[in-house]
């Protein structure tokens, strides 16, 4: 049912496709296999397939469920759990849940932070994931609240700062690397992990220009109000 529903889905027939995956789901949650990794993995690709058609409800609930699995099965301490929790707190994001998103990414980041080197570049980009849900949070906050507004992106800007400093430090050591036969450094960064710094370092850069913008547009919304209160 499973590879049908996959042959279909590339077909474009996605009704079909879905019935199949859905019915694939749930004959292993019968036979108790509901927590499978078969299983995690068919909800995985179910929830990308309503990600894609922007049923962000949908796919909003299945990582959910993916998420409590795991949280059961292999807890905090497994980059499986962060990385579907992270996935969702995306999707969360998306749909403006912003608060439950910020949490989420904010725990991703503790328990990256337990896991990996102080400098691993999955650090970097949870925390340009954190950033941006903190610039939206300004966003939300600088018609009637300024003062937090500002303080939103204070803290984005600090997170920038290290996103940036973390993947600049991969990519300083990519290319003491170069020449070198091996694909791993020192801690472990492979040549996919170099690749990802140069875009996690672009990315961090762009939205650290769009926060200095953003507010610098604050400042002067400010001044234009106060000089038409004198």
């Amino acid at each position: 049912m499973y590879h049908l529903g996959t042959v279909l889905y590339l077909q474009g027939k996605e009704k079909d496709s879905e019935a199949l995956f859905q019915d694939s789901i749930g004959i292993l949650e019968e036979a108790g296999q509901g927590e499978s990794m078969t299983c995690i993995r068919r909800l995985r690709y179910l929830a990308q397939i309503y990600l894609k058609a922007n049923r962000l409800e949908e796919a909003e609930n299945i990582q959910r469920k993916i998420l409590h699995i795991m949280e059961l099965s292999k807890g905090w301490n497994s980059m499986e759990t962060i990385i579907s929790a992270e996935r969702l707190a995306l999707t969360l994001q998306s749909t403006g849940s912003l608060k439950e998103a910020q949490e989420l990414f904010e725990r991703c980041l503790d328990a990256r932070k337990s896991l990996l080197p102080p400098n691993h570049i999955q650090i970097s980009a949870n925390m340009l994931h954190i950033a941006r849900v903190a610039m939206l949070n300004s966003n939300q906050l600088r018609k009637r609240h300024v003062s937090e507004a500002i303080g939103e992106l204070d803290r984005a800007k600090e997170l920038l700062d290290n996103s940036i400093r973390i993947a600049r430090h991969v990519l300083s050591k990519s290319m003491k690397q170069k020449g070198e036969k091996h694909n791993y450094g020192a801690d472990g960064e492979t040549i996919r992990d170099r690749r990802a710094a140069l875009v996690i370092l672009l990315q961090s850069l762009q939205a650290l220009g769009l926060l200095e913008i953003t507010k610098q547009e604050i400042r002067e919304t400010q001044a234009l109000d106060k000089n038409d209160n004198l």
